[in-house]
C-alpha cells in the first residue's frame, strides 16, 4: 500500500507499532478483482501492468488513509498521488515491439478472482542485479471482531 524508502531500526519499530494499532481496527475482508486492467504511468511508458478491484475498494482505501494519518503524524512523507486500488500483475523492464505489446495486454481477460486480506505485511526489497528480492518482515493480522 505504501512505499517507505530506507528507515532505521528505530523507524522499523515505529511501523511495526502502528500497523498493529491499525490491523486491530479492521477486520479480514474480500478482495475482487475487476475485468479492468491498465498500466502506469500511461499506455506511451508502460512501466506497470494492472488490474482493477471491483470489491473491496472502500476496506482497502479506509486501510490506506489511516496508515497514510498515522505515518505521516509520525514524520514520514505522505504520497504525492491519490489511492488507486489495484494489483500490480507486473513490471516493464524493456518493451521491444509496444503496440504488439500493448495489444497483448488488453486481451488479458480477469474474470471472477477474489481473495481474501486478512493481514497487513511489512515488506522490505533488496536489490540485485537480478531485480529485487522480495522478504515479509512482519505480518500484522486483521483482527477486529
Amino acid at each position: 500500500m505504501k512505499f517507505l524508502g530506507y528507515v532505521s531500526l528505530e523507524q522499523t519499530e515505529l511501523i511495526k507499532s502502528i500497523l498493529k494499532e491499525i490491523t486491530s481496527r479492521y477486520s479480514p475482508f474480500i478482495i475482487k478483482l475487476s475485468s479492468d486492467m491498465g498500466m502506469f504511468p500511461t499506455y506511451k511508458m508502460p512501466r506497470i501492468i494492472w488490474v482493477g478491484m471491483k470489491e473491496g475498494i472502500s476496506e482497502l482505501k479506509g486501510l490506506y488513509n489511516y496508515l497514510e494519518n498515522n505515518l505521516s503524524s509520525k514524520g514520514f512523507p505522505r504520497e504525492d498521488k491519490d489511492f488507486s486500488g489495484h494489483i500490480t500483475i507486473g513490471r516493464v523492464k524493456f518493451i521491444g515491439d509496444k503496440t504488439n505489446f500493448i495489444q497483448i495486454v488488453k486481451r488479458i481477460s480477469v474474470n471472477n478472482l477474489s481473495q481474501e486480506a486478512g493481514s497487513i505485511d511489512l515488506m522490505e526489497s533488496k536489490l540485485t542485479p537480478n531485480g529485487p528480492i522480495y522478504n515479509i518482515t512482519a505480518k500484522f493480522p486483521l483482527l477486529k471482531q
